[in-house]
């Protein structure tokens, strides 16, 4: 038999070669799902952090006497302290989602959020919220009216904690003085309803 006919060997493969590149491979895939599981256990809590809503509407009285009653929003603060001292440095700002808004629009159960947001876990004691302008005309005559504003800080105790939505639903109401010398409508704070996760806690005045 010739030397050129003369069977060699095949190589065989080691079988631990690629030994290291599946174990790396292994170990990647892990760690993929790992990160995957992780971000469906974060996920379980919608809201982790908890959250405050602010809202208003009006509490029918004499806002049908308005064609449109425009209420400029000069700041939004809640505070730890039930003193109610405009001047408490306690007081926390809020950053209201509007500016201004007509309250004519938001009666008959019709609410506006104002504010939405996520403050630090914490009892709070009081809530401001302040108008700096009204600005009111009336539906018979289309006449400018005069709108007084006596809209003050509030005694409202809620407390924000994670996994909870607290609600704090602002009614205001408008006042017809007409009938008094000298005067016209009167603007303030009627009551509030205070929910947590969609549960109503507090309604002031109740009923």
């Amino acid at each position: 038999m010739s030397l050129g006919s003369v069977n060699k060997p095949m190589p065989t493969s080691n079988p631990y070669l690629f030994e290291p590149i599946r174990t790396l491979g292994t170990l990647l895939f892990l760690l993929a799902m790992a990160i995957v599981l992780s971000a469906c256990g974060n996920g379980q809590s919608d809201n982790p952090v908890g959250s405050l809503e602010v809202r208003v509407k009006d509490h029918r009285d004499a806002i049908d006497d308005f064609k449109e009653l425009i209420l400029t929003i000069g700041g939004l603060r809640i505070s730890p302290d039930a003193s109610l001292k405009s001047t408490d440095p306690g007081w926390i700002e809020l950053i209201p989602k509007v500016d201004r808004f007509d309250l004519t629009q938001y009666k008959d159960g019709e609410s506006l959020l104002i504010y939405q947001g996520q403050p630090a876990p914490q009892q709070f004691e009081a809530i401001d919220l302040e108008i700096s302008q009204t600005k009111g005309i009336l539906a018979q005559t289309e006449a400018p009216a005069k709108v007084e504003n006596h809209v003050r800080p509030i005694r409202l105790q809620f407390t924000t904690e994670p996994g909870r939505t607290v609600v704090v639903l602002l009614d205001l109401e408008v006042l017809d003085l007409s009938d008094h010398p000298g005067r016209g409508y009167d603007l303030r704070v009627r009551g509030y309803e205070l929910f947590a996760n969609g549960e109503l806690l507090e309604k002031v005045p109740p009923g």
